[in-house]
């Protein structure tokens, strides 16, 4: 991705928003963990060291803006509608403001839940 600026362009990798965006979702209260079961990132967690501080986070275009996928791990007991729409909220402002990049979907996909405590 890259914006513009009077100062000359910027360029980040996919591989920086998306772990930007997974340290973002970390903090929030509710969020376990991200889930690593997608098909391609079985492959880049084989081959790069960095892949796990991103994964769970998919990005893609969408009418010149990005488009966030996040597969996550909640904890028990937390409200799910809720949390998603909190995630998508702090996730939206996050991009925006601190990346600069307009974020036109942001897809919460909840994978499992995990009991506080369960080491798995």
């Amino acid at each position: 991705m890259s914006n513009k600026s009077k100062h000359g362009d910027v360029h980040l990798s996919n591989d920086f928003i998306a772990i930007c965006i997974a340290s973002c979702v970390r903090t929030i209260e509710g969020v376990v963990d991200f889930d690593d079961s997608l098909p391609q990132n079985l492959s880049i967690n084989m081959l790069r060291r960095e892949a796990k501080a991103s994964r769970g986070v998919k990005l893609y275009r969408k009418n010149d803006c990005l488009g966030i996928d996040l597969y996550i791990i909640v904890s028990y007991g937390v409200q799910i509608p809720q949390l998603a729409w909190h995630i998508q909220r702090t996730v939206k402002t996050y991009v925006k403001e601190i990346i600069g990049i307009n974020a036109e979907e942001i897809n919460v996909h909840v994978q499992g839940v995990r009991i506080l405590g369960e080491n798995l």
